[in-house]
């Protein structure tokens, strides 16, 4: 792992809080090099699922790339019942599941989690599921590609074949100054929401990505959970309406929308 600055131990996402479903409508994954953040890791199992040649990732969040870790592995070798049981329905706690995985992990990191699993427990290091709060959700592929049964087997035997994605350490803020390869795809997820910036000074900051992507390349530039999105448009971001991660929005008709820039 690559170190950069402003480095945190918070609380990690056990899973995404957006529709990452709908970005394989939106983007082209196919053959494609992606820069992503980790967040819950469900960023770069949906990239792979879909298609991408490499996913770069990066988080300022020590704990959150100890649970990529995890989580990568997880699916590597456990079935989807073991999954399902382990992350969703026993609140990651010290189970057989825990015990066939950890000895895959990295030395460093099997010692984190043997440390937090006897002291606090993990789900101490896990944020509540907002999004996914409703259990139809969690075996189907609606809002999270490889919770669909048949493609967490397909991503498993993905996985078993695909070297360990390069991970660096740094914020959105300066990661930039660490890039020296084009993407044709960058997820930032809802970054934005942590910034101090408004929508103009957003767009001119993302200056210091687009000279980082291809000639085609794109930016996910934000994910919005409400319909305040104008202000992305009126500056010339692309929106994309999408079906809602939260289910109750979902079965009102509502929508979410990903703001993208294109190169």
């Amino acid at each position: 792992m690559e170190k950069g600055k402003s480095l945190c131990y918070g609380k990690v996402y056990p899973f995404t809080n957006e529709n990452l479903s709908s970005y394989n409508d939106i983007y082209d994954f196919k053959g494609a090099d992606v820069l992503s953040v980790v967040g819950s890791g469900d960023q770069y199992f949906s990239s792979i699922l879909f298609g991408a040649n490499s996913v770069t990732l990066f988080d300022n969040n020590v704990n959150t790339l100890y649970y990529f870790y995890l989580k990568f592995y997880s699916i590597m070798v456990l079935s989807y019942e073991e999954f399902i049981n382990f992350f969703v329905n026993t609140s990651l706690q010290y189970t057989d599941s825990y015990i066939k995985v950890r000895e895959y992990l990295p030395i460093k990191v099997r010692a984190f989690f043997d440390n937090v699993m006897v002291t606090k427990g993990l789900s101490s290091l896990v944020l509540p599921r907002v999004i996914l709060s409703d259990m139809r959700d969690f075996n189907s592929g609606r809002v999270i590609p490889y919770l669909d049964r048949d493609n967490y087997y397909k991503l498993q035997e993905m996985l078993k074949s695909q070297s360990f994605p390069e991970l660096k350490l740094a914020s959105l803020e300066n990661l930039h100054s660490e890039l020296s390869t084009k993407y044709d795809l960058m997820l930032f997820s809802n970054i934005y929401m942590y910034l101090v910036m408004r929508v103009k000074q957003y767009k001119e900051f993302l200056k210091n990505y687009k000279k980082f992507l291809t000639s085609d390349g794109v930016i996910q530039a934000q994910y919005c959970w409400t319909s305040k999105y104008d202000e992305f448009v009126s500056y010339g971001f692309n929106c994309d309406l999408v079906d809602p991660a939260n289910y109750q929005l979902h079965e009102s008709g509502k929508k979410d929308a990903v703001i993208s820039l294109v190169k």
